[in-house]
């Protein structure tokens, strides 16, 4: 549009204002984004911030489905992901995500660097023991025990409020998300329970207790070094730290 069609406005910046009288000032954020506690500030504005995401997997969920009554599988399904929540909560994480037989959580947004990286590890020890605890109860009812797949992995994201107005939940997306999705996916491959980054046990002050593997991920240019472990080495690999 030419600059003769334009109908410029009279707008002054704030820090050329100078009144000569008392002025009031009103505030143009919705009251609902005004808080007193500049995390929950950075969470509804979003921020950029290095987290530890985990992200966990139902193994065999569609089977499950095939074989049991509708309200069995909800049943179990929702008893299942109770018990994975609890372990989120109760290790200071954030539930951040769900789908229909997996969750992403987030750990370290209100401490220090180390002690989330250490806390998702304890998360998903807490996890297995979850799922040991419901195969034993369960032992009769099911041809196969219950699995899952753990990936973990320590980066920058973008963390924010998202999701419905009405329901929205603290979560993060960037390439450490998609990454730490791909090492869930990767224990498939492995064969094993969980798969951490290196970045993950050196944000936390820990040693793999074995050789760590080199693994191409889609989207990453070179390899990743990970650790693949079950629940009794990572029970170690925790015992050792704390030791």
């Amino acid at each position: 549009m030419p600059l003769s069609g334009l109908v410029l406005r009279p707008v002054r910046l704030a820090c050329q204002l100078r009144p000569a009288v008392n002025v009031a000032a009103r505030p143009l954020l919705h009251p609902s984004l005004v808080t007193s506690r500049p995390l929950r500030s950075a969470q509804e504005f979003g921020e950029e911030r290095e987290v530890t995401i985990l992200f966990v997997d139902i193994r065999g969920s569609t089977s499950l489905a095939e074989r049991r009554l509708p309200y069995d599988v909800v049943f179990l399904l929702n008893y299942l992901f109770a018990g994975l929540t609890e372990a989120v909560e109760k290790a200071g994480g954030y539930y951040s995500n769900f789908t229909g037989d997996g969750l992403m959580a987030l750990f370290g947004l209100e401490t220090v660097r180390d002690k989330g990286a250490r806390t998702a590890l304890t998360c998903a020890l807490s996890m297995f023991e979850t799922v040991d605890g419901l195969n034993e109860r369960l032992a009769g009812e099911l041809k196969t025990p219950l699995a899952i797949g753990v990936g973990i992995h320590t980066g920058e994201a973008i963390v924010g409020r998202m999701g419905p107005p009405k329901t929205p939940i603290v979560s993060a997306i960037g390439d450490s998300v998609n990454t730490t999705a791909r090492l869930e996916d990767t224990t498939k491959e492995l064969g094993s329970s969980l798969v951490v980054s290196v970045d993950t046990l050196r944000a936390a002050g820990l040693t793999a207790p074995m050789p760590l593997q080199q693994i191409s991920l889609r989207g990453r240019s070179t390899n990743m070094s990970v650790a693949a472990l079950d629940a009794t080495s990572l029970r170690q690999l925790l015992s050792s730290r704390r030791g």
